[in-house]
């Protein structure tokens, strides 16, 4: 299950993999061009972000939905694309915040020049790009919890919004 878990929420976050980082300078030893971040840190914030982002984002649906109790208009239209765009945004600083907040260390034994692990940061480049996966991916699974939330909570008629808006997974946008 563990695998499973690991799997579903390295993919939600375009897993890094093995993240080179630069090794200190000691004078008299000869200069060790790089080594690597510890795995099991990489893995652990991954997770916090996979946990934190779909949190995040299910809350975002619930609030959108059953902050209303009548039918679908354009009044929800929009209400449903400022939750949107939020979920997006919200996804992207989960990220942000924990990656620069997360204490990472380097694997031990990857650096000549200091064998015991020291505490590094994620290269920037990572970080941005993580970022732009957290945008895509929680625009993605509000769409998707909108859908299982009118099909599937939308039954019971004492669901409000959800239930209002169960035989349409996207709402009527203002423009229509």
């Amino acid at each position: 299950m563990n695998r499973v878990f690991d799997a579903l929420a390295h993919f939600w976050g375009g897993w890094p993999g093995n993240v080179i980082i630069p090794c200190p300078v000691v004078e008299g030893m000869p200069a060790d061009p790089s080594g690597y971040i510890e795995l099991a840190d990489l893995s652990s914030a991954w997770n916090l972000i996979f946990v934190m982002s779909l949190v995040l984002v299910i809350c975002l649906v619930i609030v959108c939905y059953l902050k209303t109790r009548y039918t679908t208009g354009t009044t929800f239209g929009r209400r449903w694309l400022w939750f949107l765009a939020s979920a997006a945004l919200g996804s992207a600083a989960v990220r942000v915040i924990i990656l620069f907040v997360f204490p990472f260390v380097s694997m031990r034994g990857s650096c000549a020049t200091a064998p015991s692990p020291f505490s590094v940061s994620l290269p920037t480049g990572l970080i941005i790009n993580s970022t732009v996966w957290g945008l895509v991916w929680g625009a993605l699974f509000f769409v998707v919890f909108s859908l299982l939330g009118t099909q599937m909570v939308g039954r019971a008629s004492n669901n409000g919004g959800f239930y209002h808006n169960r035989a349409i997974p996207f709402p009527r946008f203002p423009w229509t």
